[in-house]
């Protein structure tokens, strides 16, 4: 799929993973790796702490899918300032080769090991269009940082099964009633560190809770469109925002990993996009096509884990 090469603002992009080039020693001090680590503390001192601890090399990568967008960390660079090219081949090369297995949909990058890095960025670009333009993958490089600007970028949304005549998978208010229980509010009880819970839904909600006998209060209504509403008037842990996609995934692991008819059917969708259609939430579906639709990108993503599972990779302990 042919790269689109664009100016503009980075952070507004609609693809679903932001890649940039880092260093091998733990150090974000400028430019895109600067913002980012700004925008994404949590990704930050993980970051930080693989390096530390001798986890990121030259020509590998470090994909953080606990925000939207996920963040995929390049490392074109041994020492700060010092990328080179074979890094920056091996590191694009191992992206070509795993993308499928992590559930990238799509990317966007800024100038990677240019600039800072000291390469050549002409070199670069054709690098990178010889290794990533020829995926299946939506891929769109901004060769200048514009704040604020959007760029005119292709549909990020829906990869090459479209091309080829199959849909992405869509569920929610208008989608296929087949897919019904990818919702949360799907009748699907899941046990979590001994707990029941009547659907996902309860135990999202009942996440939030600051105290015990609210968490029970949320566990035990009587459906999950009432145990949403408890959890909007409940107070907040004080770390939720930072822990809300985590647990969001914790439960949909739990729900397709007890439920062996979910878990096939969540494996049947192959490799196509999966939307939530929402009338009112943005941030977890989407509305009129636009929207954070972290539901449905975390669907992407357990989807890839149980995959793994089936082929006997070293699974994640189930909660």
């Amino acid at each position: 799929m042919p790269i689109r090469w664009v100016q503009g603002d980075i952070f507004l992009s609609n693809a679903q993973t932001l890649a940039h080039g880092v260093n091998c020693r733990g150090r974000m001090g400028a430019g895109i790796a600067l913002e980012i680590r700004n925008r994404f503390p949590e990704m930050h001192r993980e970051y930080r702490r693989r390096c530390h601890h001798g986890e990121l090399a030259p020509g590998s990568y470090f994909l953080w899918k606990e925000s939207a967008p996920w963040i995929l960390n390049l490392a074109t660079q041994d020492e700060i300032g010092k990328a080179r090219f074979e890094y920056v081949r091996e590191v694009l090369e191992n992206v070509a080769g795993h993308y499928r297995d992590e559930g990238i949909l799509s990317l966007a990058m800024p100038r990677i090991a240019a600039g800072l890095g000291g390469l050549n960025w002409s070199e670069v670009r054709n690098l990178i269009e010889g290794i990533l333009g020829v995926l299946p993958l939506p891929v769109v490089v901004y060769g200048e940082f514009l704040e604020g600007i959007a760029a005119d970028e292709p549909c990020l949304e829906d990869h090459e099964e479209v091309s080829a005549g199959v849909g992405p998978v869509i569920f929610g208010r208008g989608g296929d009633p087949r897919w019904r229980v990818f919702s949360n509010f799907s009748p699907t009880p899941i046990v979590i560190e001994g707990r029941d819970y009547p659907t996902v839904e309860h135990y999202y909600q009942a996440s939030k809770a600051s105290t015990d006998w609210e968490h029970e209060l949320i566990r035990a209504a009587r459906s999950p469109k009432e145990a949403k509403l408890l959890g909007c008037r409940v107070q907040l842990r004080p770390d939720w925002e930072n822990v809300k996609v985590n647990l969001m995934r914790t439960g949909l692991l739990a729900k397709f990993r007890q439920h062996p008819r979910c878990r096939a059917l969540l494996l049947e969708t192959g490799d196509v996009p999966i939307h939530e259609v929402s009338p009112g939430d943005n941030e977890w579906g989407r509305i009129n096509g636009s929207g954070r639709d972290l539901l449905g990108r975390l669907l992407v993503e357990v989807r890839a884990i149980l995959r793994r599972e089936d082929l006997g990779d070293d699974p994640e302990s189930a909660p």
